[in-house]
């Protein structure tokens, strides 16, 4: 397979070398002739560059022309010289090209890799056509952009006329805008006229020698005009700049004035309304004043109508403007401070009254309340509402400021006396509710239950003495906390016969703690009647818990244990007698811990009969599942053992109904044994393992045993196949050679070889997989002598063979040397040698006529070697 591969690979590799260069050769003349008329066409390209080259020679000056022909000039010359270089280029690649014809090639030429000195030749001339085709068409470019240029120096005294009579267009323009000027009044602005006027006159000279001019002189005149329009563009863009700077100013100045003009006025309508609603400022006054008179100043300077008097007032309109807006702040602060006033001072008498009915309501809600500090508060706001009104009045902006800061003093003081008075009605119900909760009733109430919760607990020492005392003797000392609390109270609202509010605040305190330490001291006697309940539940528990081991846990264990294995049935009776150990000490409740017997003791006994009875449930699960994974596994090797056809002779040793008898046998008492662990182990493990090491050992029995058996049956048909070949060999040898007549002796090669057949057929007709193995392998053995005894034979019968055909030879030699010289002598005529020279060549072959006749090698070779010393003799 790797030589076809190597023997195509080499096929495409020479098509490759051979077809290749061929296939790229047409390749590169298809692309050559692609264009059309090869190559005449290339040829009438180059004959146009080179007829508009001498064209456009006597066109461009030597030197550019300065002005606006220079850069044309250059551009020109530039294409000039390219497009003669792509002319240069282009004629030696023609050159190079030749006559462009395609190499006439035959198969045999290709075939014999006679393409390759064409295509190497073909990429050559490829690349001049490349380099050919490139610089005609840069020069065509060329050509065209120089007939471009042509043109565009031809249009230059056109395009100056065209660019003067847009500059006078422009200066037209200009000078609309300059007469504007002189229409709004500005003056001093001369300059610019005279300006005008001259570059008026110049261009319009510029246009009179430009149209006027000869064509010898007209680039004279180009460059003259072009002169003059440089000149005229640059004196137009000063002038637009000073008349659009001159219109800027004056408009600016004139936008300011007015601005002055109108806030001025709007300041002084403000003042005037401020006045009118009471407002007496004398700084306002002079801020007004101040700005008038700077307002003045600024119109006055305006009035010079020259660009240096607007400039002025711009100059100084900055001072006017910080003057402004002093004044309009003064009046914005001062028109701010009189509406906070009036909004401030406003509603006082209400606010007073509505602070006032608060406090009523509330006396009149609890008439025990006396609201001494609201009152108070009261009081001094309505002063501080009085003086606010008198600083109001003045009218200035100090007087509104202090107006503002008294009325908001005031509303401050009513908000205390108003908050004062609704936390007031708060702290009330805070004090009556405390009281209430700490009434004689309630304290005697929770003393009572104290004392009866350690009347049940001490009945409990093992728990009484675990800190329960402690909490009994804490709980009465809260309690006395309490009286001592409570002492602290005013009388007054301790036994609520006046709740005066400035002595409320004081007296929250000491209830507020003498509440603290009631709850805490009902928390503590709640935990001991909790406590007192848990034990009970506790012993309830203990109990409830004592019958269910007693009645449905052990006996079910008990009735559990013949299954078990025997390590868990030790560990049964040993919780067995633990138990009825501690249960022994229960005799007495009261002296008991039920927080040890119900937290762990008992919990442990639980937790321990939990833990046999999953270890059993667990061994039983253990135990299905591994009869599963048995079975499983069983069920596999007898799946593959059924594979096999355990039954088809040679069977194995094993009787497999038998075994699979058993199996079943098996398989029947394990399943009605799942619950019991302890006949699940016996089962799982002794007979399960002896049975699966029954199939394993018929299984393996089988494999290598049939496969032993073909082994052997390949040895003996190889065998047999030997000896058959050695038999024909030595039949041949017998009835082919010269000496049929000869005898050999086969009979022990024939007597082992009929008895490996025999026994060969015995173990084929065998019925156990080991008698079949031994037959045979007793069978392959015969077989093997057979073998060894037929190569003996063969080898005795070639060597004798050889030897008498040697001998035979040899005599038959000499014979025929004997009988050619009797011959000869027999032409001399008849002669006594003659006569014995016939006679012993006669007797010669009559020894080799009984050496062939003979029967034995011995025979023969004793008439061979007869004949021998008869030509000896002779």
């Amino acid at each position: 397979m790797l030589i076809w591969r190597a023997l195509v690979l080499l096929i495409d590799l020479y098509l490759i070398i051979s077809v290749g260069p061929w296939v790229a050769l047409r390749a590169i003349y298809a692309w050559i002739l692609r264009g059309g008329d090869w190559p005449s066409e290339e040829e009438k390209r180059l004959a146009r560059l080179i007829e508009g080259e001498r064209a456009q020679s006597g066109l461009w000056p030597l030197k550019p022309r300065p002005g606006r022909y220079e850069e044309i000039d250059r551009q020109g010359q530039e294409s000039l010289a390219a497009l003669r270089e792509v002319i240069r280029t282009a004629t030696s690649a023609l050159a190079a090209v030749g006559d462009g014809t395609i190499p006439s090639l035959g198969m045999r030429e290709v075939a014999l890799l006679g393409a390759w000195a064409p295509f190497l030749a073909s990429v050559r001339i490829g690349r001049a056509v490349r380099i050919l085709r490139h610089a005609l068409t840069e020069g065509e470019e060329r050509l065209a952009f120089l007939e471009g240029q042509h043109r565009a120096a031809r249009d230059v005294p056109e395009r100056m006329r065209g660019l003067l009579a847009e500059m006078t267009a422009e200066l037209r323009r200009v000078q609309a805008l300059y007469e504007a000027e002189r229409e709004a009044g500005t003056l001093g602005i001369g300059e610019i006229e005279h300006r005008l006027n001259m570059t008026e006159a110049r261009l319009t000279h510029a246009l009179a020698q430009l149209e006027g001019a000869e064509a010898e002189r007209l680039d004279d005149a180009v460059q003259f005009a072009d002169a003059e329009a440089t000149h005229a563009a640059a004196e137009i863009e000063e002038i637009d700049r000073l008349i659009g700077e001159v219109a800027t100013t004056r408009q600016k100045a004139r936008n300011l004035l007015e601005r002055v003009e109108s806030g001025l006025r709007l300041a002084s309508q403000r003042w005037e309304a401020l006045q009118a609603r009471g407002a007496q400022d004398e700084t306002i006054a002079s801020l007004l004043t101040r700005a008038r008179d700077l307002a003045l100043h600024l119109m006055q300077t305006a009035k010079g109508y020259t660009v240096e008097a607007y400039q002025q007032v711009i100059a100084e309109a900055g001072e006017y403007d910080q003057a402004f807006q002093e004044l309009s702040t003064a009046l914005d602060r001062l028109d701010e401070m009189m509406r906070q006033s009036k909004e401030a001072i406003e509603g006082d008498v209400q606010r007073l009254a509505e602070c006032q009915a608060v406090c009523d309501g509330m006396t009149a809600q609890e008439p025990l309340l006396e609201l001494d500090e609201s009152t108070e508060l009261i009081h001094q706001a309505s002063e501080a509402y009085r003086e606010a009104e008198h600083q109001r009045n003045l009218g200035t902006i100090e007087g509104y400021e202090q107006a503002i800061r008294l009325s908001q003093h005031a509303q401050s003081l009513l908000e205390q006396a108003t908050a004062a008075a609704t936390s007031v009605m708060e702290q009330v119900a805070e004090v009556r509710t405390l009281l209430e909760a700490l009434s004689p009733e309630a304290r005697a109430q929770w003393r009572e239950r104290v004392e009866a919760a350690r009347e049940h607990l001490a009945a409990y020492p093992a728990h009484w003495g675990a800190g329960l005392d402690s909490a009994y003797a804490e709980a009465l000392a809260q309690l006395d906390a309490v009286n001592a609390d409570l002492d602290e109270v005013p009388s007054d609202i301790r036994f609520q016969r006046a709740l005066r509010q400035s002595e409320l605040a004081a007296a929250l305190e000491p209830l507020r703690r003498a509440a603290r330490d009631f709850q805490h001291a009902q928390e503590i006697i709640a935990g001991l009647e909790r406590e007192q309940e848990r034990i009970l539940t506790r012993r309830e528990e203990l109990e409830r818990a004592l019958e269910r081991v007693n009645n449905e846990f052990l006996p079910d264990l008990r009735a559990r244990s013949e299954e078990m294995l025997p390590e868990l049935r030790e560990r049964l009776e040993t919780l067995e007698l633990a138990y009825s150990e501690h249960c022994a000490s229960f005799e007495d409740p009261l002296q008991l811990d039920y927080d040890y017997e119900v937290g762990e003791w008992l919990p442990s006994i639980l937790r321990e009969m939990d833990e046999i009875r999953l270890a059993h449930e667990n061994d039983v699960q253990h135990y299905r599942l591994a009869l599963r994974e048995t079975l499983s596994a069983i069920d596999r090797q007898w799946a593959r053992l059924m594979r096999l056809e355990p039954q088809r002779p040679p069977r194995p040793d094993e009787d497999v109904s038998q075994l699979a008898a058993d199996l079943d046998a098996w398989r029947e008492k394990a399943e009605g044994a799942q619950e019991n662990p302890l006949a699940m182990r016996d089962l799982l493990g002794q007979e399960a393992t002896a049975l699966q090491r029954r199939i394993e050992a018929t299984q393996n029995q089988i494999i290598e045993g049939r496969r032993t058996l073909e082994t052997l049956a390949r040895q003996y048909r190889r065998l047999s196949r030997s000896v058959q070949d050695l038999r024909s060999t030595v039949r041949t040898l017998r009835t082919s050679s010269p000496w049929p007549q000869l005898a050999w002796d086969d009979r022990e090669a024939e007597a082992l070889w009929e008895e490996a057949t025999a026994t060969q057929r015995e173990a084929d007709s065998a019925e156990r997989l080991s008698a079949a193995i031994s037959t045979l392998q007793r069978a392959v053995n015969l077989a093997e002598q057979a073998e060894r005894a037929y190569g003996r034979l063969e080898y005795q019968m070639r060597t004798a063979l050889t030897r008498l055909n040697e001998e035979l030879a040899a005599v038959a030699g000499r014979l025929e040397k004997q009988q050619r010289l009797a011959d000869q002598i027999r032409e001399l005529g008849p002669s006594d040698d003659l006569a014995a020279l016939d006679a012993r060549n006669e007797r010669v072959e009559a020894l080799i006529d009984m050496a062939r006749a003979a029967t034995t090698m011995d025979d023969a070779l004793r008439h061979l070697r007869e004949a021998a010393d008869v030509l000896s003799e002779a």
